[in-house]
């Protein structure tokens, strides 16, 4: 094939190909579009390959559009300390009654346990269930991967852990993301909602 464009079409990247076949489509003359249709099957190009990327990116720049400002952060962190330690104190009282005429020294590794256990616990199962703890459902906000998706289990929990790295809870007024955002690839996004 020899036209007008196949110098043009052999110089561009695959990407750049894949978008003229596709989303630009209607910006090319049909010269212009069977060159670039002759140049990816020359390079045995698959379309279905640049899809996901396509998609990742596209899912990428929505979230981006989505970031939450770190004031909202911050209230969503006072909110869940606050919901937090009221349930501890709750958890608390119960197991000081559970644990009446035990050994000093073992009521106290329980109570420690009971304190962080409490706290992963709480991110974990509100972030992996709903991907927003109560906090994030009064800012309407919720957690995502860096990517827009859904985070697996394993990620929320990551999450849930790095949250105890010194300074942590403040990190988000000084940078894009906390700590516990970037360690475990996630970030918080508003949350619109469904039509």
């Amino acid at each position: 094939m020899d036209n007008e464009y196949s110098n043009i079409m052999q110089k561009t990247s695959n990407e750049g190909l894949v978008k003229i076949l596709t989303v630009e489509r209607e910006k090319y003359k049909p010269n212009a579009l069977e060159a670039a249709q002759f140049e990816f099957k020359k390079r045995q190009l698959n379309l279905e390959d640049f899809k996901t990327k396509i998609e990742s990116n596209q899912s990428k720049a929505v979230t981006d559009n989505l970031s939450v400002p770190s004031t909202t952060r911050f209230k969503t962190f006072l909110a869940d300390t606050v919901i937090w330690l009221t349930l501890y104190i709750f958890l608390g009282g119960v197991l000081s009654l559970l644990l009446e005429g035990v050994n000093e020294l073992l009521q106290s590794l329980i109570t420690l346990l009971g304190f962080f256990g409490s706290y992963i616990a709480y991110y974990f199962v509100m972030e992996n269930s709903r991907q927003k703890t109560l906090g994030k459902f009064m800012t309407k906000t919720k957690v995502v991967m860096e990517d827009g998706s859904k985070p697996r289990p394993i990620d929320i929990f990551i999450r849930s852990l790095c949250r105890f790295i010194t300074f942590d809870h403040l990190s988000f007024l000084f940078t894009k993301n906390g700590f516990h955002d970037r360690l475990s690839k996630t970030k918080v996004i508003k949350d619109l909602p469904k039509n």
